[in-house]
């Protein structure tokens, strides 16, 4: 009996060595198609919560969808702390990353290619907006998820020219890198000169971590910008702290009303949908761009009620739990890392990872996942949105092909492409309650605001008629003020954003005297033909002369009778000198044709007759030879040429 239980227990043995050793092989199959991939968010930020989120579902939606194992190491990191590139270096060189992912500017990035083996080629993916600016080094493994910019930056600008601002001032916060912060800017004034527009200013805050007190801050530079005629602002890249601060500042010190105009760009406006109604009260009247994405496929219905429920368990205090862009972006960014690690195990060993994510093409949260130059090549559209009550309306939308349009669904491949936003669009409200676009000037608006005409001097006797008549009516007691100079004035006028309110003013004296009383502010401006001197210009500025102004002089010119001998032809034209020969010559014909039987000098010799048609044919040009017919049938012939040289002659 003790024997057969020492057998069992042996048996029994080998078979759990047997199972053991069967799920040892099992794992270390399964180990190798593991990838590890790191991540680098912040998540003391709104975009960096989001970007964590939506990278947790992927994995979880990459495991059940494909059965492949992704294993997620995320620092929380501030953005552009040296600390992520050396915990990046960490983890590559004790974990054995495959990628990183996350927010990661490029001297970081830069910097951790450098201290690891370069030739490894361990891909980074960014999802930073600075990237997206820097020329592409080949020999770094860093890849921009970040849609191109350059997009946006013209989407901004096409609407800045579309309501006819002539100046606007740029605000950014200074996040990344001075170099690539210089270069939005750079960009952004460049495609604003395409357009007829001046980047008048710039403002670059610094990020909130580095001030002290940021309110004080943003409250001394406001008032810098407060004391400037241009009340047209450009929100081009903030975080939501940042911007929440910005408006709050502005709406308290007076900056949200009538007359100014805030556009925001999309790092700013991809955020709306998370925003509390507090910070949209201080935003009535904002105009911004927003990337487009498809929000109502299955596969974004479905990471929507994730995204909310895994948002909502982690981050409670944060009332709103709507995924944006950032957190597509970072969902897709996993998958793309995914497909081309899969690719990698089991289809071809002779390209690299980075190989495969540079060569991949899908179809994802956020758009087309294909890569050139290691960015994203297609560029995005944009949903035109405007902040008002409680959240925001959708004005229509821009693209890169057709510009403004009021949907992108729809055929637009016959649709003009110089049409202008405000063509396009819905009424925009802007800040102050205004459906009527700012002029965006400050002294237009007092102007509008205190109902001021302006007072326009017209010379009442002018040097030329032409330029500046003024004539009165005394039985409607009515002064008619016209001209060349005034319809200038008039046309100038109506090119104006706004209603300019002005009354013309003849002006009873000397021009100089009427310079002097616009130096004097007795009158606002002066309309007329006024010469430009040394001495006029000193008190007041002129516009650009329309008009070409100096001396002439008129001389005698004299006669050159060397080439006038033959003037005489210039009475008719040649074909008419033509035609009357022609008509003459066939009336002698045929009055020799009908009397050369009868009348003696129609006889002769060949040449004695043709000489006699040729007589006859410019003889009868007067009724003298008309006497000497004796046919009927000629005088006939006769009475319809006569006439015609009667109206020849006469003419």
């Amino acid at each position: 009996m003790t024997g057969f239980l020492v057998f069992l227990y042996s048996i029994l043995l080998l078979s759990i060595t047997f199972i053991l050793s069967n799920s040892g092989q099992l794992n270390d199959e399964d180990t190798e198609f593991i990838s590890i991939i790191g991540a680098v968010v912040d998540c003391s930020t709104r975009v960096g919560r989001e970007e964590k989120i939506a990278m947790d579902i992927a994995v979880q939606d990459i495991y059940r969808l494909t059965g492949h194992n992704l294993a997620l190491h995320v620092l929380d990191l501030p953005e552009n702390s040296a600390r992520a590139a050396f915990a990046a270096i960490d983890l590559i060189q004790n974990q054995k990353l495959e990628a990183i992912v996350g927010s990661i500017t490029w001297h970081q990035a830069a910097l951790v290619a450098e201290m690891v083996n370069i030739t490894i080629k361990r891909p980074i993916i960014s999802l930073t907006t600075g990237l997206s600016l820097i020329v592409p080094d080949k020999e770094l493994p860093v890849i921009s998820m970040y849609q191109d910019i350059s997009v946006q930056i013209e989407c901004i600008a096409s609407i800045i020219a579309s309501f006819k601002w002539p100046k606007v001032i740029a605000i950014y916060e200074d996040r990344y890198s001075y170099s690539s912060d210089l270069g939005i800017i750079t960009l952004l004034s460049a495609s604003l000169q395409d357009s007829g527009v001046q980047l008048e200013h710039y403002l670059a805050f610094p990020t909130l971590s580095s001030l002290l007190d940021p309110n004080t801050t943003i409250q001394n530079e406001l008032n810098k910008l407060k004391g400037k005629q241009n009340r047209v602002f450009i929100l081009l890249q903030s975080s939501l702290t940042l911007a929440s601060l910005l408006f709050e500042n502005a709406k308290k010190m007076g900056m949200m009303r009538r007359g100014y105009v805030w556009i925001a760009s999309a790092s700013f406006t991809g955020l709306l949908d998370s925003v509390n109604s507090s910070m949209i009260t201080s935003m009535q009247g904002v105009l911004g761009c927003k990337a487009c994405y498809l929000d109502t496929t299955a596969s974004f219905k479905d990471f929507e009620v994730k995204f909310e429920r895994k948002f909502r368990a982690e981050y409670p205090e944060d009332r709103n739990s709507q995924p944006s862009i950032f957190a597509l972006r970072a969902y897709d960014a996993i998958w793309t890392v995914a497909k081309s690690s899969k690719m990698l195990h089991e289809k071809n060993y002779s390209k690299t990872l980075l190989q495969h994510i540079l060569s991949s093409d899908f179809e994802g949260l956020s758009g087309r996942i294909h890569f050139t130059n290691y960015k994203l090549t297609y560029g995005p559209n944009f949903q035109i949105v405007n902040i008002v009550g409680k959240s925001y309306r959708e004005l229509g939308f821009w693209s890169p092909e057709f510009g403004f349009t009021d949907n992108l669904v729809k055929n637009n491949s016959g649709k003009d492409r110089s049409q202008s936003g405000e063509e396009v669009l819905n009424p925009v409200y802007w800040p102050g309650g205004k459906t009527s676009v700012p002029t965006g000037l400050s002294e237009s608006n007092l102007l509008e605001d205190r109902g001021k005409q302006l007072r326009i001097a017209v010379p009442a006797i002018s040097m030329f008629k032409q330029f500046v008549r003024v004539s009165h009516d005394e039985i409607p007691n009515i002064t008619y003020i016209t001209g060349f100079s005034v319809g200038v004035f008039e046309a100038a006028v109506k090119c104006l954003r706004y209603a300019l309110m002005y009354e013309i003013v003849p002006f009873h004296g000397s021009y100089d005297d009427m310079v002097m009383k616009v130096s004097q502010k007795a009158f606002d401006a002066a309309v007329g033909d006024i010469v430009i001197t040394a001495s006029r210009d000193q008190p007041i500025e002129f516009s650009q002369p329309y008009v070409e102004s100096g001396l002439a002089m008129l001389v005698a010119m004299k006669s050159d009778k060397s080439h006038h001998h033959w003037w005489f032809l210039k009475v008719y034209t040649k074909e008419m000198w033509f035609l009357m020969a022609a008509m003459t010559v066939f009336t002698g014909f045929a009055i020799w044709v009908v009397e050369h039987e009868t009348e003696r000098g129609f006889n002769g010799s060949s040449i004695t007759q043709i000489g006699s048609i040729l007589w006859y044919s410019f003889s009868i040009l007067t009724s003298a030879q008309g006497e000497s017919f004796k046919s009927p049938w000629s005088r006939f012939l006769s009475v319809p040429w006569f006439f015609l040289v009667l109206i020849v002659t006469s003419s």
